[in-house]
């Protein structure tokens, strides 16, 4: 087994959260792990050690993730430094706040980790030095997450973030998850993904076609915000049923 010796550092308030992904981050052989409880203290062993990746808890006690990011905008601290952001619900404010004031994330994982999730992004970190090349820094804000909930006779699928070639290990079960969930229904949310390459692209038709072929009734939730205008000219409200909703209370009315 070949140990990665990168150095990391965990930032969240709950204990429980660091010690499960300390454990699983030592089983895909990293080492080098330190602990934070919140981001004052995070900034205190920032600025006595350098760290490859930083996992980063948003909502947190005395100074949360995105005030973290904030002290650290302008100053080369995080310089060499990859961020992949944790939450407990896929926020598109938060998404908002890290896009508008320009704040250094690389990815983004929603809470609860699911292990293939985080393999996935644990192995292309694995197809980079240490020091993080150029171009892995110039893709910032590249975020997927996925969660897939049911509630009633309908099941929601939420993609969130960017939606690229990439990303196709996190994304290579998807079409089991819709084929085998529980509901006569599926809503494809994709009010929170900002950007859609062709891969993207054909991940949603397949798993229109996954659906239908499933005998389940596939939704398409967008909003004016991200990638509606895209998807709407390129036709797919002629193979899927659209739904428009502005707000995240509306979803599941």
């Amino acid at each position: 087994m070949t140990v990665r010796t990168y150095d990391i550092l965990i930032v969240d308030d709950d204990r429980t959260c660091r010690n499960i992904l300390e454990h699983r981050l030592r089983r895909a052989s990293f080492t080098n792990i330190d602990t934070a409880k919140d981001g004052a203290e995070a900034l205190h062993r920032i600025a006595s050690k350098h760290y490859d990746l930083i996992f980063l808890d948003n909502n947190m006690p005395n100074m949360g993730g995105l005030e973290f990011l904030r002290r650290c905008k302008g100053v080369p601290i995080l310089d060499g430094t990859s961020v992949i952001m944790l939450t407990g619900m896929a926020d598109g404010e938060t998404l908002r706040a890290v896009k508008d004031d320009g704040l250094k994330v690389d990815d983004f994982i929603v809470k609860p980790l699911e292990l293939d999730v985080l393999t996935a992004k644990l192995d292309r970190l694995g197809s980079y030095s240490a020091s993080w090349s150029e171009a892995s820094r110039s893709e910032a804000g590249a975020f997927l997450s996925i969660q897939l909930d049911a509630a009633d006779d309908i099941s929601t699928l939420r993609l969130f973030g960017v939606l690229h070639q990439d990303d196709k290990l996190a994304l290579k079960d998807i079409p089991d998850r819709v084929a085998l969930a529980p509901t006569d229904a599926i809503i494809i949310d994709m009010r929170n993904v900002v950007s859609i390459d062709e891969f993207g692209i054909g991940m949603v038709l397949l798993i229109n076609g996954v659906a239908c072929m499933a005998k389940k009734l596939p939704y398409l939730l967008l909003d004016g915000r991200t990638i509606k205008d895209r998807l709407e000219a390129l036709g797919f409200g002629k193979v899927m049923r659209i739904i428009e909703r502005e707000s995240e209370a509306t979803a599941t009315a």
